[in-house]
């Protein structure tokens, strides 16, 4: 099986990626305050994760539409703090980390070995 080459992000598409996160966010809170419906929010901000899922996904990043990150991805706006607070970053900060993990995979792999103490890859020799 051929390993499907990845394409980093450019940084015009880093700035575009963010005013529309930042786009979705700022109209998610707007939303919040008016008092209109969390109900609303949620389904345009889970449309925004999945239409950047489709981006990652078209940049060669196959893992970024599996269920269990999506659900990570949602999950974030049932954080018990304020809603003003979790719809601003609900769609931003994910396409954030995200674009850093796929653009030096290396680096988050360096940072989870260091993060565990080094105990990952000896639990996974095992």
């Amino acid at each position: 099986m051929e390993q499907q080459e990845i394409n980093k992000f450019k940084t015009v598409e880093i700035l575009l990626g963010l005013i529309v996160a930042l786009g979705f966010d700022g109209i998610a809170a707007l939303l919040d305050l008016s008092g209109i419906g969390a109900f609303i929010t949620f389904v345009a901000q889970w449309f925004a994760i999945f239409v950047f899922g489709f981006w990652f996904k078209s940049k060669g990043n196959s893992n970024e539409m599996k269920t269990g990150r999506m659900i990570f991805k949602q999950a974030i706006q049932l954080l018990p703090a304020t809603p003003l607070i979790i719809t601003a970053l609900t769609v931003t900060i994910p396409f954030i980390i995200g674009v850093f993990i796929h653009n030096n995979p290396e680096k988050f792999a360096k940072f989870l070995q260091t993060a565990a103490g080094g105990k990952l890859l000896e639990k996974l020799a095992k």
